[in-house]
């Protein structure tokens, strides 16, 4: 069964393979949605911006749910 996994994929900006595969994939996505399409080297740059642009939103959203979570804790305690 450990075998079956799909492998995870690293993307790095500057693997040429990498590249082109995001490049194709957002000109595809910009075709289907009638967009404006990139050019590589802006895919290339890109793609070494979202990392941290995702793990910036996931903490925030993180510590978003912390504080409603409190804010229900509040809530349930004043009705005891």
């Amino acid at each position: 069964m450990q075998d079956k996994l799909p492998i995870s994929v690293t993307f790095d900006k500057y693997n040429e393979l990498h590249v082109s595969y995001v490049h194709s994939m957002a000109v595809l996505r910009a075709r289907n949605f009638v967009l404006p399409e990139i050019e590589r080297c802006v895919t290339r740059r890109l793609m070494g911006s979202v990392v941290p642009k995702i793990v910036t939103t996931v903490s925030t959203l993180a510590g978003l749910a912390c504080v409603e979570f409190i804010k229900v804790l509040e809530i349930s305690l004043k009705f005891r």
